[in-house]
């Protein structure tokens, strides 16, 4: 009898689980939801400011110093539920004003796709057409172009692809020895109309003209043009103590010893549980996450901010990351202030 109630218990312990994990799991799809439904406005009013807002910065502004959005695992919109990072496509998250992209290749027999864990998702091709027809369109802007993870040999075919789809003359390539010292110095009017693509791992091969090395997640790398801090541990805390006792230990390491390349503040928390997945994560986390980013010009490590990476990209969300320029000295053209504003979607 005493092993029957135990299996009684279990079944119904597993049971009560299954429930709360799927109700919970609703309740934050249908905040992402709303949101994404909110953010549909923004196309039906064929507002187009956002997709050009790197017009209104200073010529002489260093892209190390340009706040802009950055989306975490851009490419996984058609993914299911557990993988899901974005809800928006490449092309509408370009037309928000995303500018910085992590991108996950992985080969297959019929080709190159995104990935996510063990998720597939789309058709590497058409992100890279995506990057394409937008600097076609919008030649003011600069992309960077993130590649840290790649499966089952993919990397090869990725950069061959990527030639061949962008084409050699929108990649910023480097015209000297010292990678970092050419993006410590690089201006946004040597960027404009280009991909800056940056390399991940460790890999055996040498690497082309146009391919920077960026830092591990955690350690630095010589020669490394790009910083980028993650520890699974500390993404996976909860919202108030993520924000109050990471993301100042990664300002503070940026602003002292990584200062003189492209950095990227990680903002997403991680399910290392693999029960609730990023939607419900970033559920209970958007509003503490856009309050503090609303917060950072009074941060005292304001200066050393660049690019804000974030789960599920919207104009708000957006918004929130590019007026940040307003409050950094010179980013924004003193004669286009008022027209700069004038593109943001206010959120409030």
């Amino acid at each position: 009898m005493k092993i029957k109630k135990l299996i009684l218990r279990l079944v119904l312990g597993i049971f009560t689980c299954v429930i709360v994990t799927f109700c919970l799991t609703i309740m934050s799809a249908n905040i992402i939801g709303r949101n994404a439904q909110k953010d549909d406005n923004y196309n039906t009013q064929e507002k187009t400011g956002l997709a050009k807002w790197m017009s209104y910065i200073n010529d002489e502004t260093f892209v190390k110093d340009i706040v802009m959005p950055g989306s975490h695992d851009a490419g996984t919109y058609t993914m299911g539920y557990m993988a899901k990072t974005q809800h928006l496509t490449i092309k509408d998250q370009l037309l928000r004003g995303a500018r910085y992209f992590d991108i996950r290749v992985n080969k297959k027999k019929d080709g190159l796709y995104i990935f996510h864990a063990n998720f597939t998702g789309i058709k590497y091709e058409v992100a890279l057409n995506d990057f394409k027809v937008f600097l076609d369109s919008y030649k003011s802007e600069t992309l960077i172009l993130d590649f840290q993870h790649f499966k089952n040999d993919s990397f090869t075919d990725t950069f061959n692809k990527l030639e061949e789809v962008l084409t050699m003359d929108k990649l910023i390539r480097l015209p000297g020895n010292s990678a970092r010292d050419y993006i410590n110095n690089l201006k946004l009017k040597e960027a404009r109309g280009k991909c800056l693509v940056v390399v991940g791992k460790k890999q055996d091969i040498s690497f082309k003209d146009y391919q920077f090395v960026r830092d591990e997640d955690w350690e630095g790398r010589e020669n490394s043009v790009l910083s980028s801090f993650y520890k699974k541990s500390y993404h996976s805390a909860n919202s108030e103590t993520f924000i109050n006792t990471v993301l100042p230990v990664y300002l503070k390491r940026r602003a002292t010893e990584f200062k003189d390349c492209l950095f990227v503040l990680q903002c997403q928390l991680t399910d290392n549980l693999y029960i609730f997945g990023p939607a419900f994560k970033e559920a209970n986390h958007q509003k503490n996450m856009s309050d503090y980013i609303v917060n950072l010009k009074n941060n005292e490590y304001f200066k050393s901010v660049n690019i804000i990476m974030r789960d599920f990209l919207d104009v708000y969300k957006c918004s929130e990351i590019i007026e940040l320029n307003l409050h950094k000295e010179n980013n924004v053209l003193s004669e286009k202030v008022n027209e700069f504003k004038g593109i943001l979607v206010n959120t409030k």
